[in-house]
């Protein structure tokens, strides 16, 4: 995003994920919780932030874009799933 010069910084990737409605970005909601510490609501603390996140699955991995090459060495993909890695870091910055 920062290589090819895109407005908006890491902000701007992460409301543009939230608005799929398949990705949950805590910093886009606030969470209110019942006098017994349980949770009471997930509410949006922006606008254009879905109310709910929502389950997307891809049905057939045969026909979806699978990398050529792992994305992440010496990690194994089992039972039909892709695994993925977050919290590493851009190696760009």
């Amino acid at each position: 995003w920062k290589a090819e010069g895109r407005p908006g910084g890491r902000d701007e990737v992460l409301f543009r994920l939230s608005k799929t409605g398949g990705v949950y970005v805590p910093r886009f909601y606030d969470v209110e919780y019942l006098p017994d510490g349980r949770i009471g609501r997930v509410v949006p603390n922006r606008s254009g932030v879905p109310w709910r996140v929502s389950k997307h699955t891809v049905m057939d991995l045969d026909e979806w874009p699978y990398p050529k090459q792992p994305l992440v060495p010496l990690a194994e993909t089992v039972h039909e799933r892709m695994s993925v890695e977050i919290f590493r870091g851009c190696t760009r910055g």
